[in-house]
């Protein structure tokens, strides 16, 4: 497939741009629910996360960077440069470019993008479910199914729950559902909706006292949670989109 950061009308292995992708079979293998640990998969990008709840990403050297959901900016990270991002469940891959070809999706974007891809209608019925359970309060549970309404109608439908305490009893819950239309009207032309909601929580990790030069005081345990259990970050997110798409043929041979 052609990826949605590659702008050019050239094949991906052509253009002159440092992409990695963390694709769907990926996800699954290594249980990956959320962008933090994506992002982990790729050489040249360190994400952050602050206070719990707060995320940003290094890329190369650079505070810079946009993510895209569907190719679609999210300015929240741009204005504030963290928002949190919704758990993966309907989540096809992750594109990663990395370098100063970020600009051509506008400002902010020296370091580079991180694309959202997310799961679109099949021709066939096609469903997964899954269920992880590991140490800590920790589970996962996914479901979506997708297929054709009609011959020129599909639609996908996601779900999904995380939770998790962490060694130091710091909750991180949530839940998101999506939906998505997709109306073909012929092979050059298409119509999308989509709707998303998603409802997240997060324990507030305040870390330990430390000395000026960084190091944590000996007599204090680092295992231990110091934030007050009323304290916590709440995401509530409703997003809805209709998008037309219009192809252009201009010769050649383009894998699409």
């Amino acid at each position: 497939k052609k990826l949605e950061v590659n702008k050019l009308n050239i094949n991906n292995i052509d253009a002159p741009m440092t992409v990695n992708v963390v694709n769907k079979a990926v996800l699954q293998k290594w249980d990956i629910n959320n962008i933090e640990e994506a992002s982990k998969m790729v050489a040249g990008i360190n994400p952050v996360k602050q206070y719990a709840g707060f995320q940003f990403f290094n890329i190369r050297g650079f505070d810079n960077f946009v993510i895209l959901n569907d190719g679609v900016r999210d300015e929240r990270h741009a204005i504030t440069q963290s928002a949190p991002v919704a758990n993966f469940a309907n989540v096809e891959r992750i594109e990663f470019l990395k370098g100063p070809s970020g600009d051509m999706f506008g400002h902010s974007a020296l370091g580079g993008i991180i694309n959202i891809v997310r799961k679109k209608p099949t021709k066939t019925t096609q469903g997964e479910a899954k269920f992880t359970i590991g140490s800590y309060n920790t589970y996962n549970a996914m479901v979506g199914v997708g297929g054709a309404i009609s011959d020129k109608l599909g639609y996908r439908i996601d779900a999904g729950l995380t939770n998790t305490k962490g060694f130091k009893g710091i909750e991180e819950k949530t839940m998101n559902v999506s939906a998505m239309l997709r109306y073909d009207v012929n092979h050059k032309n298409n119509f999308e909706f989509f709707a998303q909601y998603n409802d997240d929580k997060y324990g507030a990790d305040a870390g330990v006292p430390a000395t000026n030069d960084g190091r944590p005081y000996s007599w204090i345990n680092p295992m231990i949670n110091l934030s007050d259990h009323r304290d916590y970050l709440k995401n509530k997110k409703s997003e809805f989109y209709i998008k037309y798409k219009h192809r252009f043929d201009f010769g050649g041979n383009l894998n699409y």
